[in-house]
């Protein structure tokens, strides 16, 4: 059974970091807004402050592992989250490269699989790439990525879903 690890943040995620951050920000208001708060209320906000920048980072330094290998079943972990992806269920699976503009001027680029189970819905895996794996994807030698192991798996056991780069 083979591993890959990518940089991949699954979809609930964002959106559970964003309402702890909300959460932990009226915790910290509601301690500014009292004339004399207890010492046990500030070390209690003290504490969440940190487990929050603690989990911020956690979350953006943890990676996706993926194990393929045993038949047409893909199992995904992150941290404490497991999915999988049963390529018997799914008609097509092709890759993609795409480049976002960041705030600062520059460019992120991520490398997409798609598994196409009908021509509108799919799941998708992203890996985000570093600059000079980005750039050899920009000339379409993608070796470079962990993800295209995937994609090369599946190309070779499953020929007829494989649909190339997208």
């Amino acid at each position: 059974m083979d591993k890959i690890k990518i940089k991949h943040l699954p979809k609930g995620v964002l959106i559970t970091i964003i309402i702890v951050s909300i959460m932990a920000y009226g915790a910290s208001l509601t301690l500014k807004t009292e004339s004399h708060p207890e010492r046990s209320d500030l070390i209690y906000g003290l504490i969440l402050t940190v487990l929050l920048f603690a989990l911020l980072i956690f979350a953006g330094l943890a990676k996706t592992t993926v194990r393929f290998g045993k038949g047409g079943i893909i199992k995904c972990q992150w941290l404490f989250l497991f999915w999988k992806i049963d390529l018997d269920k799914y008609n097509a699976v092709t890759y993609k490269l795409v480049s976002n503009r960041t705030r600062g001027g520059g460019t992120h680029y991520s490398l997409h699989m798609m598994f196409y189970d009908d021509a509108e819905h799919f799941k998708c895996l992203k890996e985000s790439l570093e600059q000079h794996s980005a750039e050899a994807c920009i000339r379409r030698n993608f070796d470079w990525t962990e993800l295209i192991k995937l994609y090369r798996y599946i190309e070779q056991n499953y020929p007829d879903k494989a649909k190339g780069y997208e």
